[in-house]
């Protein structure tokens, strides 16, 4: 089997540390694991862990970083926060 975990995140967090024990588990049984995630120094540490663990790690600069630098993130956080005023 094989396994490809995606991570738009430059940052570790939450959803990558739930991603390393997934696929930490995967490769221990023998299946094909390997992640993409941006090549940030936030992520260094994930992608060290992960190759320790067996997955094969591909630097993949996608979406978020994109959306970081226009300022989009900016936008939608001043939409939302109103709606969480509620």
């Amino acid at each position: 089997m094989k396994l490809l975990l995606i991570i738009p995140s430059g940052k570790r967090g939450g959803v990558e540390e739930h991603g390393l024990k997934i696929l930490t588990a995967a490769a221990k049984t023998g299946w094909d694991a390997h992640a993409a995630f941006p090549k940030k120094p936030g992520m260094d540490s994930l992608a060290a862990d992960l190759r320790e663990a067996g997955v094969k790690y591909h630097p993949l600069e996608i979406a978020e970083t994109a959306i970081e630098a226009s300022g989009l993130i900016a936008d939608l956080t001043g939409f939302a926060y109103p709606t969480f005023a509620i």
